[in-house]
């Protein structure tokens, strides 16, 4: 089964949600999926850490600080 690694490259629908559970932005409203390099810097890197190890399909719920999401202001 193939496994998300430092160069992979994914298609995949992200939902992000406000702390109190509603969604906020979500590539499902026009059906177009996030494309996203592995190790180029598009996404942060604790996103991308949450996104090691996953397997083609699978699914996963996290939670970021905006610090760890967007970086330092």
């Amino acid at each position: 089964m193939t496994k998300i690694t430092k160069d992979s490259r994914i298609v995949a629908h992200i939902t992000m949600k406000l702390s109190a559970g509603l969604a906020d932005d979500s590539t499902k409203v026009n059906n177009r999926p996030a494309i996203i390099n592995m190790g180029d810097q598009s996404i942060s890197p604790a996103f991308e850490a949450e996104l090691l190890g996953l397997a083609a399909g699978e699914s996963k719920e996290f939670t970021l600080v905006a610090k760890d999401a967007f970086g330092e202001k």
